[in-house]
């Protein structure tokens, strides 16, 4: 019953304030609408907005036509951000009922981190750093690639070139996109630091990852630049997805909402709260004149407990649980300064 007092105190809180955006947010998007330049976001055509969102009034929806190899519906996104040497992201992902994944190691990607070492358009394949956050048959991969280091002086610091590309994968152990839900990604980034007098870089740099708010990932080992690039900082978000030539002929969609940047683990979203019992209503059967016997607003809460039956709360009025017999004492607030009419 606490928690449910609770919840109604919160939901009139909600009526009259509005959150501030911490300061450890570097950018934030909900995807209520399709107007993405207006917030930031550049390098993009198109924008298609669902209905069928985690949260809000929208999510941004991606498809994929049978026999058609380009993404369709929505296009890539960037958005920039203060450069930073660790970065979170949080995002939900959804992907549809008939997804079909490419049974090679590889593909599709999805979201992309890149550096102040390239430039606001800089493609993410051939880059000084990429980072990524993509599902790959069914598993969450973080990734990190750096081709175009290979003839810097110090070389290539996330493998060997193999066909034309190269990468360090950290995949989660299990298969968790086994669904059609919305589930949280997150993931965390950590360039590793640099012994500049040996001329050489330190292996601590960090890659994590989260799945519905558990930890999946876990690598606090890594490489992630030279001593060629001491100045390296993450400033660049792509949004992506992409599936290469002949790696996918199936029909199917997914869908990104709830996303923020920032230097401060987010963590999922608060539980979604069950505001079926809680309603304004104005009871009709109170026909007394005099204003403390007659309280024309108030709130219809429905118990939380079974065969609990209905309380109606009134303006002005508090509740008080009260332990001794578990029951629920009212209090009227003739005095109160926040009731909806003066007393």
């Amino acid at each position: 019953m606490v928690k449910k007092l609770l919840l109604v105190s919160f939901v009139l809180s909600g009526i009259c304030f509005s959150e501030k955006v911490p300061e450890y947010v570097l950018f934030s998007e909900s995807f209520d609408d399709g107007e993405l330049n207006l917030r930031g976001w550049y390098d993009g055509t198109s924008c298609r907005i669902s209905e069928n969102s985690i949260h809000g009034k929208g999510c941004i929806e991606y498809e994929w036509i049978k026999g058609i190899q380009p993404v369709q519906g929505s296009s890539p996104q960037r958005h920039l951000f203060s450069p930073v040497d660790e970065v979170y992201i949080r995002y939900y992902l959804r992907l549809s009922k008939d997804w079909q994944w490419t049974g090679v190691n590889w593909h599709p990607h999805l979201t992309h981190f890149l550096t102040t070492e390239n430039s606001e358009f800089h493609g993410p394949a051939a880059s000084h750093l990429t980072l990524y956050i993509e599902p790959v048959n069914g598993k969450l991969r973080l990734a990190a690639t750096d081709i175009q280091n290979e003839n810097t002086p110090h070389g290539l610091t996330q493998g060997p070139l193999k066909g034309g590309y190269n990468g360090m994968l950290y995949d989660s152990k299990e298969q968790l996109f086994v669904d059609d839900k919305w589930h949280c990604i997150e993931a965390f980034f950590r360039l590793n630091s640099l012994d500049i007098i040996n001329d050489i870089p330190n292996k601590d740099g960090i890659v994590q990852g989260w799945f519905d708010g558990k930890l999946v990932v876990d690598r606090t080992d890594v490489i992630l630049r030279s001593t060629d690039f001491p100045d390296m900082k993450l400033n660049q978000f792509l949004m992506a997805p992409y599936f290469g030539p002949g790696l996918l002929n199936n029909a199917q969609k997914l869908w990104i909402d709830e996303l923020v940047v920032s230097t401060k683990r987010t963590g999922p979203l608060p539980a979604v709260a069950d505001l079926s019992g809680i309603f304004f209503l104005t009871d009709s059967s109170w026909v007394s004149d005099d204003r403390e016997e007659r309280f024309t607003y108030g709130l219809n809460i429905n118990s939380p407990w079974d065969i609990g039956g209905t309380l109606f709360m009134h303006f002005p009025e508090h509740l008080e649980y009260n332990p001794v017999g578990n029951t629920i004492l009212r209090h009227y607030d003739c005095q109160c300064q926040h009731s909806l009419y003066p007393c």
